[in-house]
């Protein structure tokens, strides 16, 4: 019997009239599921030009934004709705717009003043504010108070059962906070010579997620690393053809789970998103793609089918298990500089750019999918030069 392939979802065509990109704002940021995808190189966008830094241009990547979107409406039967995304909205944001400083390589000074960087903070605060709050309650009781007891395994059955759900076609089920959360950081990068790797860059997890000499906490991120690597072999496998043309080579997808380009700048000058999510305590990875495989990504649904549910598995059996989520806040501050640089008016200021009607949207599934069309359509009348 032939292999199923795995269905992208459909949209129902049900509920009021759904809005595309136009009505949306230059970034867009959909508060969904627990897991986060961004693209913040789907545009052409100002790098550097401050503390020192040649000011320059980074190229957009190419389906970069596309596959996001394409992740977020796969998952939506996983997660009860829509994952959590931000993108450049290239339907009204202008290319190489001063304003628009790169979200992927930001001091500590900039990261404050920086949209995509409170997107991360509303992801969290949304999904996370109330574990928090029940660990700070757990804190406050007596140890062998019944009522501690209680509050204790609440919070098991959170990280447990909640956070995976009912299994319903391997679904995380209609998911409520708190939830763990996980990042994962969508770039692209231009066909290599000798390979055609998918980057699995954990360079922040690797040295800012576990203080010196924690061993669980490293064991959780080598976990992860080596989780997601495998389910990404197995994804590849499954290719019809298996080998690409590439620089007149015949190539396989493979994978690279130590990749030069690791997400992670150095401990104290710029960065990435990714970086900035680890510094917030979230679990966060980037993925480096090349374009011949961005191309299959987004034109092959079963391939797509099997890299989104590599990382869906990767999230659910090893994100969640995460042992940090049961510890308290404190014990892990997250290390930003917003507190610092930003009084409240300034930071309501800020967010203000993604919100609709005070709030972060949450996409339905149909709009999700009518973005996705919309840049489709989009990709085929521009010419401009990419990565």
């Amino acid at each position: 019997m032939p292999e199923q392939k795995p269905m992208l979802p459909v949209a129902s065509g049900k509920g009021g009239k759904v809005s595309g990109l136009a009505g949306d704002p230059e970034i867009i940021f959909n508060l969904g599921g627990p897991i986060l995808f961004t693209a913040p190189h789907s545009l052409n966008i100002v790098r550097g030009g401050k503390d020192g830094e040649r000011k320059r241009i980074h190229k957009r990547e190419k389906f970069s934004s596309e596959i996001v979107l394409k992740l977020a409406a796969f998952l939506e039967p996983y997660l009860g709705k829509p994952a959590s995304y931000i993108i450049w909205n290239r339907m009204v944001a202008r290319k190489g717009d001063p304003r628009h400083l790169d979200p992927n390589y930001l001091t500590q000074a900039q990261s404050p003043f920086s949209p995509w960087h409170h997107a991360l903070h509303l992801f969290k605060d949304h999904w996370r504010s109330s574990r928090e709050k029940l660990n700070r309650e757990e804190q406050q009781l007596p140890q062998d108070s019944s009522e501690s007891q209680r509050v204790g395994e609440d919070r098991r059955e959170i990280a447990g059962s909640r956070a995976v759900g009912e299994e319903k076609k391997e679904s995380a089920g209609s998911l409520a906070p708190p939830a763990p959360i996980f990042h994962v950081d969508i770039h692209g990068k231009m066909d290599r010579k000798d390979n055609l790797d998918l980057d699995i860059g954990m360079g922040p997890m690797e040295n800012c997620w576990a203080a010196k000499g924690d061993s669980e906490k490293h064991a959780e991120f080598v976990a992860l690393k080596e989780h997601l690597a495998s389910g990404m072999r197995e994804a590849f496998k499954g290719v019809k053809g298996k080998h690409f043309l590439v620089h007149g080579k015949m190539m396989p997808m493979t994978v690279e789970e130590d990749p030069y380009l690791n997400a992670y700048w150095g401990g104290s000058t710029f960065e990435t998103i990714s970086h900035q999510s680890v510094n917030l305590r979230i679990p966060a990875i980037q993925l480096e793609i090349p374009l011949t495989m961005r191309r299959e990504l987004v034109r092959n649904d079963d391939l797509f089918g099997r890299f989104a549910l590599a990382i869906f598995h990767s999230y659910k059996y090893m994100v969640s298990s995460f042992k940090s989520w049961e510890e308290d806040a404190s014990s892990s501050p997250p290390v930003c500089g917003c507190a610092r640089h930003l009084t409240g008016e300034r930071t309501a200021e800020i967010r203000s750019q993604l919100m609709q009607d005070s709030e972060p949207a949450c996409k339905t599934l149909e709009e999700v999918e009518l973005a996705l069309r919309e840049l489709n359509h989009l990709e085929r009348t521009i010419v401009e030069k990419q990565i």
